[in-house]
């Protein structure tokens, strides 16, 4: 199990919610001892989000998913259902508020693209493009409430991080433990 060989000790599930771990758990072939472990530990927090990223309800559950997450103990493991659009969101989020650049945020979320499709800057331009700019663009609108030509410079990013989670409910002591 890959959880716990890389030591995954919370689980921030953004796809799921009872229901449907239940339903995975009645399955003859569910196989997840692990996650089981780490479930019943509480230390799992299942959000069950739609990508709408800027709804009250996903502002306000993600605002809870984060608290959890603050006060377990790492390495914490994010996912939805493909990785693409909550998880690079949440992603998004996390490393602009630590800091990062545009570029730096693009580059790890188009890396999502290379390992699922082979989409790179080099072997698919125009493909490589259009997922920029359909998807993630879609992603950094909805953190920030800047114009597409803006410029997007790494504090930009971070002050919109902190409103974005402000904007969710979260208190500055909280972002500052988040952070």
């Amino acid at each position: 199990n890959l959880l716990w060989a890389y030591g995954i000790r919370y689980i921030l599930d953004l796809a799921d919610n009872e229901e449907k771990i239940a339903s995975y758990r009645e399955k003859e072939d569910f196989s997840s001892d692990y996650f089981v472990s780490l479930y019943e530990d509480n230390k799992v927090s299942l959000l069950g989000l739609t990508a709408s990223f800027r709804t009250e309800r996903f502002m306000k559950s993600l605002a809870g998913g984060l608290r959890d997450m603050v006060t377990m103990e790492g390495p914490v493991y994010i996912h939805c259902l493909e990785g693409k659009d909550r998880t690079g969101f949440v992603c998004a989020l996390l490393e602009a508020l630590a800091g990062a650049s545009y570029e730096e945020i693009l580059e790890d979320y188009m890396a999502t693209y290379d390992n699922y499709y082979g989409i790179t800057q080099d072997s698919h331009p125009e493909k490589y493009e259009a997922i920029r700019h359909l998807k993630f663009m879609d992603i950094i609108s909805q953190l920030t409430t800047l114009p597409d030509d803006a410029d997007f410079g790494g504090t930009v990013l971070k002050d919109s991080a902190e409103q974005y989670l402000r904007d969710s409910g979260m208190t500055e002591d909280e972002i500052q433990t988040l952070r």
